[in-house]
């Protein structure tokens, strides 16, 4: 026979710290206070998260495999430069559009790459003729993968 028991103060207990976390560490007390090594995890989480975001997010950063210094140096602020936009990409995105909590039409970062990544540029020159110092002149027609024209004289 089975028999199920409630312990009531241990539900209560469990309840309270429902959410929270507990950080420990080997440094003094005297070097940082509760807050800084509180802070401090908080930035490893971030860290953590932009190197996820590089491998496995939407910049899917694979490695690279060169020999010169210069290079490797030249692949990381690629990498980086990447992970600082797309970060600068969602606080605009979500400054102006809101999240996708608040707003279940809100664009968000994949929304935006993916319609960039479509986006395409072509000229077309209509009416070219020479000025009198032998410039070509005539109006140029940009179309973007989306349909939109802009026109202006060359």
């Amino acid at each position: 026979m089975l028999v199920l028991e409630r312990h009531e103060a241990a539900l209560e207990t469990s309840l309270e710290l429902a959410g929270c976390y507990v950080v420990t560490t080997d440094v003094l007390p005297a070097s940082m206070s509760a807050q800084e090594v509180h802070d401090s995890y908080v930035s490893l989480q971030k860290v953590e998260r932009d190197f996820r975001a590089m491998k496995t997010g939407l910049l899917e950063v694979r490695p690279l495999f060169v020999r010169k210094q210069s290079r490797t140096r030249g692949h990381v602020f690629c990498c980086m430069l990447a992970l600082k936009l797309s970060r600068e990409m969602e606080r605009r995105l979500r400054e102006h559009f809101g999240t996708t909590d608040s707003n279940p039409h809100a664009i968000t970062l994949r929304d935006a790459l993916t319609s960039l990544g479509s986006l395409c540029l072509s000229l077309l020159t209509v009416n070219s003729c020479s000025d009198s110092e032998g410039r070509s002149v005539g109006i140029e027609t940009m179309k973007t993968a989306h349909g939109g024209d802009w026109m202006y004289n060359g």
